[in-house]
């Protein structure tokens, strides 16, 4: 999309919006040892640039705005009428944060876009080199932090939040398109090895299924170096397995077992919870003070045995938005992801890569989106949530992106006029 303007005059506009997108996403990556001054720091960068950026660019940039009211209309019900609205508002209170982060990645310069690709690698980079080092020296080199039991967390707050590797994973590789082939075959071999060994003994079973849904898709989408790199992901990761690190295989053989997972008894309880509340939920972030009371009053398979106590979330986004928002909160979401991935698929089949390096580049985004989203769709079935403010940003940032993807258009061609012969 091209600003009338010119593209000096929007990069020197939205300087301050692009800083504080990066450094919020980094944020995220140095996770909770970082200073909360310094995070909201970052977070009013983001909010500031994206006011004097809207209040320069609103004449020459479309936005979509209707996901944000679609949103915002869905978890009304849930809110005005949770068991504990302070608690709820609480929840909810970050998620003007996530609408400003939607809002900012459309209005900055599509070519400054490719900052937030940098900073998905980034990111990826932190948490594979402080979750080795804290697996190899039990605490990260980066965070300072010691393993959580005998799982690696890395800088995340938790072992599982590093679920946030397969997510930005496929946006990072953008950043690699302009490096030469030396460079980035360096890059990779330092990388990969790392990456590998922090998701390996992270003993996230959640994180396991995204990476292998992204690696077999990249092995698809991508030749060359980046399949030889996911090939060699592989042999590590099966050399791992063969030398039993940090007990993995027990770790393996426990998904033949699901009835011993906890998480039975969770989705459980959050399907009782909506059937009890199904037009407005018991209210955001309310399934770990509801849960003790409803799994002891509910019917369980014979012989399984819930986990007791104070459980924060569902480990289940759809029924997590099903509990907690009711049917409002869980449509909202549901078409706005929905809308986000239709139009890019769409636009990855309407995009052959003919009309020049734009259009390529707006296939590569489509592609790596899509791939972004199936993994968290798939990983949102086991666990992640709302309830993480770390969440938000990202579903937010990719909603954002896939908005600004499906909405730009490559220049059409003038079509040759026939002349028309005279009498």
């Amino acid at each position: 999309m091209t600003d009338p303007a010119g593209p000096g005059r929007q990069r020197r506009s939205d300087v301050l919006l692009i800083a504080g997108l990066v450094a919020s996403l980094i944020a995220i990556g140095l996770g909770p040892t970082i200073p909360a001054l310094i995070r909201g720091a970052s977070l009013a960068l983001l909010v500031i640039g994206l006011v004097l950026t809207a209040c320069q660019q609103r004449d020459r940039i479309p936005v979509t705005w209707w996901p944000i009211i679609v949103i915002t209309v869905g978890v009304l019900p849930g809110l005005l009428n949770s068991m504990s609205f302070p608690q709820s508002l609480d929840t909810l209170h970050f998620l003007p944060i996530g609408f400003a982060v939607y809002l900012g990645v459309q209005l900055i310069n599509p070519g400054s876009r490719r900052a937030i690709a940098i900073a998905s690698l980034a990111v990826i980079a932190i948490v594979s080199i402080d979750g080795t080092v804290q697996f190899l020296f039990q605490t990260g080199v980066l965070s300072g932090r010691e393993l959580a039991g005998n799982r690696v967390r890395s800088s995340m707050p938790h072992p599982n939040d590093i679920a946030i590797i397969p997510m930005l994973l496929p946006l990072a590789l953008l950043s690699l398109k302009q490096w030469d082939r030396r460079t980035v075959a360096i890059f990779a071999a330092i990388l990969v090895p790392l990456l590998v060994i922090t998701v390996v003994t992270s003993w996230s079973r959640n994180t396991w299924l995204g990476m292998a849904i992204v690696a077999a898709a990249l092995v698809i989408w991508r030749g060359g170096l980046v399949r030889l790199a996911v090939i060699a992901a592989v042999v590590m990761v099966v050399g791992l397995v063969a030398i039993d690190v940090v007990g993995i295989q027990d770790r393996l053989l426990s998904l033949a077992k699901p009835m011993n997972d906890g998480r039975i008894g969770l989705w459980l309880a959050a399907e009782e919870m909506f059937l009890r509340h199904p037009l407005t939920g018991i209210g955001p972030g309310l399934f770990g003070q509801v849960y003790p009371d409803v799994i002891t009053a509910i019917d369980l398979p014979e012989g399984y045995r819930p986990e007791i106590g104070v459980i924060p979330w569902v480990h289940n986004v759809y029924l997590e938005l099903l509990a907690e928002y009711g049917i409002p909160g869980f449509a909202a979401y549901a078409i706005v992801t929905a809308w986000a991935v239709a139009g890019l698929v769409i636009r990855l089949r309407q995009t052959d890569g003919s009309s020049g390096a734009n259009d390529d580049r707006a296939r590569d985004w489509a592609a790596a989106l899509v791939l972004s989203w199936t993994a968290l769709g798939v990983m949102a079935l086991f666990d992640l949530t709302f309830f993480k403010h770390w969440i938000v940003f990202i579903y937010w940032l990719m909603l954002g992106l896939s908005a600004a993807t499906v909405g730009r258009r490559s220049p059409r061609q003038p079509q040759a006029v026939t002349p028309v012969p005279s009498d």
